[in-house]
């Protein structure tokens, strides 16, 4: 699971990833948060109307047509006839990432996730994948910020800088249970400067096979040609973003941020603001 603040490098990782492992990483979830309280609150209903729900959960919100799939109606209908031992929401989703990465031919023999929100529920979530690794990705909290602001995604810098600070204590928080095994942590930083380098290091530490040359993943990759602040992502790695929301950020958004990430900056080795 690809994890930390949007505006990180989490796209663009993701692809470069896929095209080095055998690994299918759909585009972003954004209902796994949901589908957790779902599970608890709607105990009880039965296995049918529990697939029902879970997948509509996902085919009905409204970035579902970035996984060009019509309707997830020819997975419900078989998980219905699953034997008892099957019927649990773990296996159903691990059997919508196979349906999905099917869907676009991937070869993948590993299933991922890359959904900066999940960063958010992490607790709730982990029960799901119980042998689940991680990536966190942790870019500068100033470029983030200012980024997400310029991709419309936040409408005010404070926002953004709240959302990048949140994203920072939810991974602290759910790391310490996890072990140091089940994690790995990169920076967007040395992500662009040294693709290769840092891609071989977290396939390696994940335990990931290598695939014997790196392949085409455009055909998986969904939310890429659709979503406008996904456009860099096709292009190869660069640098020239490091720092530019620090050079184009105003006095006055500065001053705003300064409470909210100076902390946090400092304590991963950024320059505060």
């Amino acid at each position: 699971m690809i994890v930390g603040a949007g505006r990180s490098g989490n796209t663009l990782f993701r692809r470069l990833l896929m095209e080095r492992s055998p690994l299918y990483i759909p585009p972003e979830t954004y209902v796994l948060g949901k589908i957790a309280d779902l599970r608890l609150s709607a105990r009880g209903i039965g296995w049918a109307s529990t697939v029902d729900l879970m997948l509509a959960t996902l085919e009905y919100h409204p970035e579902f047509t970035t996984f060009d799939t019509a309707n997830l109606r020819d997975l419900a209908l078989e998980a219905k006839g699953w034997p008892e031992v099957d019927r649990t929401v773990n296996t159903l989703l691990l059997a919508l990432y196979r349906t999905l990465a099917k869907n676009c031919e991937s070869d993948a023999i590993y299933y991922g996730d890359k959904t900066p929100l999940n960063t958010m529920n992490l607790h709730r979530i982990a029960p799901f994948f119980p042998d689940a690794r991680y990536v966190y990705l942790l870019r500068d909290g100033v470029d983030v910020a200012k980024s997400y602001v310029d991709a419309g995604i936040y409408p005010d810098i404070s926002s953004a800088a709240k959302r990048w600070r949140d994203s920072v204590r939810h991974w602290e928080s759910f790391r310490v249970g996890i072990g140091s095994a089940r994690y790995v942590e990169i920076r967007y930083e040395d992500l662009v400067k040294n693709p290769e380098s840092e891609i071989r290091n977290v396939i390696f530490h994940l335990g990931l096979p290598v695939r014997d040359s790196v392949i085409d993943v455009s055909a998986c990759l969904g939310d890429v040609d659709k979503l406008a602040h996904h456009e860099n992502v096709a292009r190869p790695p660069f640098s020239g973003s490091i720092g530019k929301g620090r050079v184009r950020m105003t006095p006055n958004e500065a001053r705003q941020v300064r409470p909210i990430l100076n902390r946090f900056l400092k304590r991963y080795g950024y320059d505060r603001v």
